[in-house]
């Protein structure tokens, strides 16, 4: 009885801590985040901060390697709540309340608590291909499928609404790196449809048309651009047309097969694409489903590290 006594006393005679309160905007319109102050002890204490300190962001893990080297003395754990109420009690505190409660995403506090702990950690960003990760997350999306629907011929026919959508995508992306390629292989041409884009490419990569690409864990291989030799449309562009503006008539041309074609003709581009321009011929991380013809580049791991394409020396 006396000891718990003692222990309302003291608790009584400590002066209490200020706080800082802060919102993101009206609280109707975003849910404000709420910062929770925890005490880490060492194993070997009692008492006192331990000395390795660090940043938990529940919701942006990719940051906690990053804001792990504040000299922050509390574990703060970003939580989703009421309004943050940050301790003013440590040097710190004040800096990182302006740096934390004015900030309007997870890396703008990052940031904010980069300056607030006056550590100099550098940050290099270099450019990103777009195209190549824009193919790899439909990659993906059809490597998903592949478990519902084995890709075989027998199954060339089967369409759903998940393969019009990776038709369409697949297909409007090949829209957008063609009119680009084209530009590079010709300024004076004015290419802006599937017919003019043969015309430009048959003069700078005639064999385009006869390329052949593998997807060797179904043991299958397409040549997407094969009616080009002929003076034709690919047949899956067209199809790409019928159920983009009639797909209540040409719902059935959404077909694996076509969506197959489709992104081996979007891979090729792709690679056309940046082989003109990446800088040591090589591209990370390399295609899980599709390979590219052997003349044009190659998946192999690099030296010491993991799986990458080559691009094959220009003659």
């Amino acid at each position: 009885m006396n000891l718990s006594c003692r222990n309302l006393r003291r608790s009584r005679s400590r002066k209490p801590i200020n706080h800082v309160h802060s919102h993101l905007g009206p609280r109707s319109s975003q849910s404000p985040l709420r910062i929770r102050e925890t005490r880490i002890c060492h194993p070997c204490e009692s008492r006192g901060p331990s000395p390795s300190q660090e940043f938990v962001d529940s919701r942006f893990r990719g940051n906690d390697r990053l804001i792990s080297q504040l000299p922050i003395p509390r574990r703060f754990v970003l939580q989703s709540g009421p309004p943050r109420v940050l301790s003013t009690r440590h040097g710190y505190s004040g800096q990182i309340a302006k740096a934390v409660c004015g900030a309007s995403s997870s890396r703008d506090r990052a940031i904010g608590l980069l300056r607030a702990g006056k550590q100099k950690v550098v940050i290099r960003e270099t450019n990103s291909l777009l195209h190549w990760n824009y193919f790899l997350a439909l990659e993906a999306d059809l490597e998903r499928l592949s478990r519902f629907i084995e890709f075989t011929t027998q199954n060339f026919p089967t369409h759903s609404i998940q393969i019009a959508h990776l038709l369409l995508a697949a297909s409007s992306e090949v829209d957008v790196i063609a009119r680009q390629l084209c530009r590079r292989l010709d300024r004076a041409a004015k290419a802006n449809s599937i017919k003019k884009y043969r015309k430009v490419m048959r003069c700078a990569i005639p064999e385009l048309e006869v390329s052949v690409v593998r997807l060797p864990r179904h043991g299958l291989e397409l040549i997407p651009w094969q009616n080009w030799r002929c003076d034709k449309t690919p047949t899956w562009w067209t199809a790409h047309n019928k159920v983009k503006h009639q797909r209540s008539s040409y719902f059935e041309k959404a077909s694996l097969q076509n969506v197959l074609n489709a992104m081996a003709g979007l891979f090729l581009l792709t690679l056309h694409f940046y082989r003109r321009e990446i800088e040591g011929r090589r591209m990370e991380p390399p295609p899980v489903l599709f390979m590219p013809p052997r003349d044009l580049a190659i998946v192999a791991p690099t030296v010491g590290g993991p799986m990458a394409l080559f691009f094959q020396e220009q003659v």
